[in-house]
């Protein structure tokens, strides 16, 4: 996961709690894309031992928080949504350069930073002032 330059801002917070429901789902999706993309990763780029050593443990780590997540939906009575295309990442993917080396880098980098990072932050803060 990306380290964040700057704390969140703990107004986030009365935002998340504003409709708690929908950043669960949100959450849910983040979880569960970073895993997939982890694993589309280690499938697409195999012969690049030391990333996938990383990548399989970090898609195992992302799987089981996407469990718990969904524990937490289903708990609630809520369902997940499909994936609705993302202007701002449809965007940002065609800015990633097409030659071999420059394309695996540039989707690594992007793909490691969209994991959402802010979003465990803001988890971070619900689990230790509002006990969530």
């Amino acid at each position: 996961m990306l380290r964040l330059r700057t704390a969140t801002d703990p107004a986030w917070i009365d935002v998340v709690l504003g409709d708690f429901d929908a950043f669960l789902i949100d959450h849910a999706a983040c979880e569960r894309k970073a895993s997939a993309t982890a694993l589309k990763l280690v499938a697409h780029y195999s012969d690049r031992t030391v990333l996938v050593r990383e990548l399989i443990p970090f898609a195992q780590e992302e799987l089981e928080h996407y469990a718990q997540v969904m524990d937490i939906i289903l708990d609630r009575g809520l369902s997940t949504q499909a994936d609705e295309k993302d202007p701002y990442v449809g965007a940002l993917m065609k800015l990633i350069k097409r030659g071999p080396e420059q394309f695996f880098l540039d989707r690594l980098a992007f793909r490691a930073g969209r994991r959402g990072a802010r979003a465990g932050a803001v988890e971070g803060l619900l689990r230790r002032d509002h006990a969530v």
